[in-house]
C-alpha cells in the first residue's frame, strides 16, 4: 500500500513536466495545474469518549488553525463543469475540552477543564467535480464537490492532556487511511486562485489509545481512554493557477 501511495505521489509531481512539454496539446484539451496555500481550521465529532471506564457526554470542540499546501490540475470538459484531482499537505490540529468533575467522577467540585489536543500531519488525495457559475474571461466563480482519501504520515501520534494526571505519555493510534467529503467555493481572478472549503469526516480516524501501565486506582489519574471520532475542518487557501 505504502509504495502505490508513493507511486500517486510521484505521478502527480510529474503533471507539470508532462504539461510543460505539451502546452499545445494541454491547452486544447483544457488542463491547468495550479498551486495554492493557507489555514485550516479542524474539530472532531466525538463518536465516543470514555475515560477510566466512564463514557463522557457532549465535549467541547475548541477549534485550532493549521496549515495546508495544494498542488492541483483541473481539466474543463466545458464552459460549465470540470473535475479537479489534488494533493494536498495538512497539518491539522484540534482541542477537545471536557468536565474535570464528570471527567473523573471527583467528589470535589471544582471549575477545573481537562484539554485533550491532538496534531495530525496528513497527505491527502481530494478528486473533485465543479461547476462554473461564472466562467467569462479572466473571471471565474464555481462550486466543487467530491471525496477525498487521508493517509497520515503517521499513525502513532502523542495526545498532549493537560488538567489531570498522565502516567507518561498518552499515544493515539490513527487508521493508515480515512475518508471524507469536501464542498466548498472558488474564484479565480486571471491567474489569481481563491477557494473556501467545508470538509465533512465519514470514518472513524482513531484505531486506540496507548496508556502506559499504572499501579495506581485513583481516578483522578488517567488510566484507560476510548476515543473516537471523525474530522471536520474549515480551509481558506490562496494560490495560482496557470
Amino acid at each position: 500500500m505504502k509504495r502505490g501511495f508513493l507511486l500517486l505521489i510521484v505521478l502527480f509531481l510529474l503533471f507539470p513536466t508532462a504539461h510543460g512539454q505539451k502546452s499545445e496539446l494541454s491547452k486544447r484539451s483544457g488542463f491547468r495545474f495550479g498551486i495554492k496555500t493557507g489555514v485550516t481550521s479542524s474539530m472532531n465529532l466525538i463518536n465516543n469518549l470514555s475515560v477510566n471506564g466512564s463514557e463522557v457526554e457532549l465535549p467541547q470542540n475548541n477549534y485550532k488553525l493549521g496549515f495546508k499546501l495544494d498542488l492541483f490540475a483541473r481539466y474543463d470538459f466545458n464552459k460549465k463543469h470540470f473535475i479537479q484531482p489534488e494533493l494536498s499537505y495538512q497539518d491539522n490540529r484540534c482541542q477537545i475540552e471536557c468536565d474535570y468533575n464528570k471527567l473523573t467522577r471527583s467528589s470535589l467540585t471544582t471549575d477545573q477543564s481537562v484539554f485533550i489536543d491532538s496534531r495530525i500531519k496528513s497527505v491527502e488525495l481530494p478528486l473533485l467535480y465543479g461547476y462554473y457559475f461564472i466562467n467569462d474571461g479572466p473571471y471565474t466563480c464555481s462550486v466543487l464537490l467530491g471525496p477525498k482519501i487521508k493517509h497520515p504520515i503517521k499513525t502513532r501520534y502523542n495526545l498532549e492532556i493537560t488538567g489531570m494526571d498522565t502516567p507518561g505519555n498518552v499515544v493515539e493510534i490513527l487508521y493508515p487511511l480515512s475518508y471524507s467529503v469536501v464542498g466548498g467555493l472558488n474564484i479565480t481572478v486571471g491567474s489569481l486562485f481563491l477557494d473556501f472549503r467545508l470538509e465533512k469526516g465519514l470514518s472513524n480516524i482513531s484505531k486506540r489509545v496507548e496508556i502506559p501501565s499504572s499501579l495506581s486506582t485513583d481516578p483522578t489519574i488517567l488510566q484507560n481512554m476510548i476515543f473516537r471520532r471523525t474530522s471536520e475542518a474549515i480551509s481558506f487557501t490562496a494560490g495560482f493557477i496557470f
